[in-house]
């Protein structure tokens, strides 16, 4: 069984963007599917929250070998094979890279939530990166 969520990641710092590094374990359902957030609190404590949508800003890890290209805007920013894909599909894996812009960039940001909206497609975060 995976979490639904991991809260608290501490940033404390001031930033314009964030970039996620992620990709969704059975996220082969409908575009436009929301499969998960990012919550931001401020120090203030203000919250805003990015949506992580399938065909947006990921899809399933997993590209057959039939696929054909990857949906525009997606960023893709990994892409390789593991001894699963070799050994059961000859298939790719895929991590998606998104970037979302700070809107509130003088605010310092205390902490990120990592959160699934439990629908088909579960969300993974591999890393966090801000400038």
């Amino acid at each position: 069984m995976f979490p639904t969520n991991v809260t608290g990641i501490r940033l404390d710092l001031k930033c314009r963007r964030l970039h996620f590094l992620h990709g969704a374990i059975w996220g082969s359902g409908s575009p436009g599917t929301q499969v998960g957030r990012y919550v931001l609190r401020y120090a203030d404590g203000a919250i805003r929250e990015k949506g992580i949508v399938l065909g947006q800003d990921l899809l399933d890890w997993w590209k057959p070998p039939e696929a054909g290209a990857t949906v525009r805007g997606l960023v893709i920013a990994w892409e390789g094979q593991n001894a699963a894909t070799r050994r059961e599909s000859r298939a790719d894996i895929r991590l998606y890279k998104t970037t979302w812009e700070n809107p509130r960039t003088e605010v310092g940001i205390q902490t990120l939530d990592f959160v699934s909206d439990m629908a088909k497609g579960a969300p993974f975060l591999i890393a966090v990166t801000v400038e």
